[in-house]
């Protein structure tokens, strides 16, 4: 008896341990058995989910989160997955984050939240570095170029698109980022996608992102909560145009190839060094997209 209830002793203050750290980490944390019921949750992940733990304890998975294909995949395959971009369905709720899923033994899973200061650095480090330009950092004479700056501090204050026009090398990236770093979203991501650079194929993949095999995040979902910049916006192909509008007017965006929705919220900055006219007659632009991402137009002089 005297062994058993040191043993037990060791036990509970193991167990004691373990969910201090458990609950004390930054991540969020669920784990559910071979059987697909939650087995645990730590208060990072009640939060994020809106859940009482000691409500949802022994429930099914299915029942309270819907994940991707992706995860989905995963988990069947018994695969682990690290630090990738989903959005997932917690009672007709869009949540995105930033996962890890780790199996172990016994066919149970554990999946990990990373918080969003560590995933948005995550992103920054992939998607390359954030220079912090400012307003400041342009020196303009001429009167034309101080009104572009005056309008565009403006247009860095609201959620309207900007289209930026002037020929190669009149610092439109550097005008995008300043907007950006003095705009409301200035927290989240500067994303760039240079659409001269990308084949129709390689456009829709990586603009859009797509389900099939390990899964892509679109450009869109990384920029969610930030900006997207797209450079050379008359070589964005047809196909791209109209998933573009759509997600303009509906703030969702869906991967290429994939009905789901995913909702996104960010501000959208284009550029082309082609003038309206041009653009609309020569290169067969859609009108409807032109007059959707230009509500802000600047143009840049030489």
């Amino acid at each position: 008896m005297f062994q058993l209830e040191t043993s037990l002793a060791e036990s509970n203050h193991i167990l004691s341990q373990r969910d201090a750290l458990l609950s004390g980490m930054d991540d969020g944390l669920i784990a559910w058995d071979s059987n697909n019921r939650l087995s645990y949750m730590n208060q990072q992940a009640e939060k994020l989910l809106g859940f009482d733990k000691d409500r949802v304890i022994g429930k099914s998975l299915e029942s309270m989160l819907l994940f991707p294909p992706l995860l989905q995949a995963a988990i069947s395959q018994e695969q682990p997955l690290s630090r990738v971009d989903i959005t997932f369905e917690c009672l007709e709720r869009f949540i995105e984050a930033t996962v890890s899923l780790k199996p172990v033994a016994h066919e149970s899973y554990l999946l990990f939240f990373h918080p969003p200061e560590t995933a948005k650095a995550h992103l920054q480090h992939r998607a390359g570095s954030n220079i912090r330009l400012s307003f400041d950092s342009f020196i303009a004479r001429s009167n034309q170029m101080k009104q572009v700056i005056t309008i565009a501090k403006r247009a860095s204050k609201t959620a309207s698109p900007v289209l930026l026009l002037g020929e190669n090398g009149t610092g439109k990236r550097q005008l995008a980022m300043a907007i950006h770093n003095q705009g409301l979203r200035n927290h989240g991501p500067f994303i760039c996608v240079n659409c001269q650079d990308l084949s129709m194929d390689q456009m829709m993949r990586e603009l859009f992102g797509t389900d099939e095999g390990e899964g892509q995040s679109s450009k869109a979902e990384q920029a969610n909560g930030g900006t997207l910049y797209l450079e050379h916006i008359e070589c964005l192909s047809k196909p791209a145009q109209t998933m573009l509008l759509q997600m303009l007017r509906n703030n969702t965006t869906s991967r290429y190839q994939s009905n789901r929705l995913i909702p996104v919220r960010l501000n959208l900055i284009c550029s082309s060094q082609l003038d309206p006219q041009t653009l609309l007659q020569q290169v067969h632009f859609s009108h409807q997209l032109y007059y959707a991402i230009s509500p802000i137009e600047l143009h840049i002089p030489p």
